[in-house]
């Protein structure tokens, strides 16, 4: 028998059409891009608290102040926030300030474990982490960002490349699956400046939980580093971490500060090495699309009548008699397909190591429809946490998204209590098919 909260009844939202889907594709001849970024102001004599490791932990202190990076390509707007996560209701309220300039925005983050808490979940048990005056300077910091970008833009050209970052990642969690490479979007601006998108798949989290310190990590540092070397401007935007694919730990004994800035120098060093570019064509498909999945996890139910949670539930077939919305959506640059992930994502659900019951993996997908050059785009537009294999999904019986259960390996299944379903895979897989069946 399903578990329903009858005290969420009130929760209950108008249905949704979840067959509508959005397509940008406009001809064009030549790339305008344009960038700009804003610190987001640390507002003063606040509670704020520090997201991604321990419980109701304040800031002591501050290294340096998270970003909100932002990337214009015609008449597309990308937004790199560096935050632990951003749900889609603040996606909208982005989306909703720049809608004269664009309405086809994307907004990511760079998964900042040293960042102010902006997903609510970090506040203490059943407190909300959230900062309400911090979330208003976010978002302005997001939309001017994108306004500068936008009127920033200029005719570019634009090359893609990539590099093997070695030995600098780790999965924590079998099967060990993950890309080793780090890619790059680099535009050659006509007026002799240079836009860098990297995009690379590892927490960012150098730092680990000793840090009490806001920093966007070796993020943050690895944009200084590239301006500082060639005077190119950087995004950055997460690949597929989920299983916890992060980076390791540099120095012994441990320091939190210099692991993340010799992490910073390695990951720059490889990206200057990259010596593989090619010129991308001019072609800029973008497709998106509101969707359901199932919401099981009841920790997740708790905390959205809570209003910790933004995300937005309707009445559905999941064990808490509820589904959550969300949105997905693909793009298509030159001949390079690349899937935006609600969330994030276990590489073995992109890259092919699938067992049974999982969904087909998203590069055979791809690969169905044409399309060899693949790149994940993780934390885009929502966090719905890990997207963990169903094949691979195990919960605590007596406390399931409670506590966290091992098997019969001693493997820890923490990540399923941060997911919102076992069935979230499958939801994915369905309607990025439909998304690639539209622009096909």
């Amino acid at each position: 028998m399903k578990k329903r909260f009858l005290l969420l009844l009130p929760l209950l939202l108008a249905s949704c059409s979840n067959e509508d889907i959005s397509v940008y594709n406009e001809p064009f001849e030549e790339y305008y891009a344009g960038y700009s970024s804003k610190e987001i102001e640390i507002p003063e004599g606040e509670t704020l608290y520090i997201a991604g490791y321990h419980q109701a932990e304040e800031i002591q202190g501050v290294l340096d102040k998270q970003k909100a990076c932002a990337l214009t390509i015609n008449n597309a707007i990308f937004i790199s926030i560096d935050s632990v996560g951003i749900s889609n209701y603040f996606v909208k309220q982005i989306r909703e300030k720049l809608n004269n300039y664009s309405t086809n925005v994307h907004v990511f983050s760079t998964h900042d474990h040293a960042g102010i808490d902006t997903l609510g979940l970090w506040g203490g048990i059943c407190v909300d982490g959230k900062n309400d005056k911090f979330m208003n300077n976010l978002i302005d910091a997001s939309v001017n960002a994108a306004i500068e970008s936008f009127q920033n833009k200029k005719k570019s050209k634009l090359y893609f490349g990539y590099n093997d970052t070695e030995d600098l990642q780790y999965d924590s969690r079998e099967p060990i699956v993950f890309d080793s490479n780090v890619y790059q979007f680099r535009f050659e601006v006509e007026d002799g400046s240079g836009i860098r998108l990297i995009n690379y798949a590892a927490h960012a989290e150098s730092l680990r939980g000793t840090n009490y310190q806001v920093s966007a990590d070796y993020v943050g540092r690895m944009r200084n580093l590239i301006k500082d070397k060639t005077n190119d401007d950087v995004i950055f935007i997460q690949g597929a971490i989920g299983g916890l694919i992060m980076t390791k730990e540099l120095v012994d004994p441990f320091d939190p500060v210099t692991n993340m800035i010799l992490t910073a120098e390695r990951l720059t060093n490889y990206i200057l090495g990259i010596s593989n570019e090619v010129l991308v064509t001019t072609k800029l498909i973008i497709a998106r699309k509101q969707f359901e999945a199932k919401l099981d996890n009841n920790v997740f139910m708790v905390y959205k009548a809570l209003g910790i949670i933004d995300n937005e539930v309707i009445s559905g077939d999941g064990d808490t008699g509820y589904n959550l919305i969300s949105e997905l959506s693909v793009v298509v640059l030159g001949d390079i397909l690349i899937y935006l992930i609600p969330g994030e994502i276990f590489p073995e659900l992109v890259y092919g190591e699938v067992k049974e019951g999982d969904p087909k993996s998203l590069v055979s997908l791809a690969n169905e429809y044409g399309y060899s050059k693949v790149l994940i785009f993780g934390l885009a537009n929502d966090e719905l946490g890990y997207v963990v294999a169903p094949s691979n999904f195990r919960l605590y019986d007596k406390a399931p998204y409670i506590l966290t259960e091992k098997d019969e390996t001693g493997e820890n299944h923490y990540e399923e209590t941060n997911s919102t379903s076992p069935d979230m895979a499958f939801a994915l897989y369905k309607n990025y098919e439909k998304l690639l069946k539209k622009i096909s």
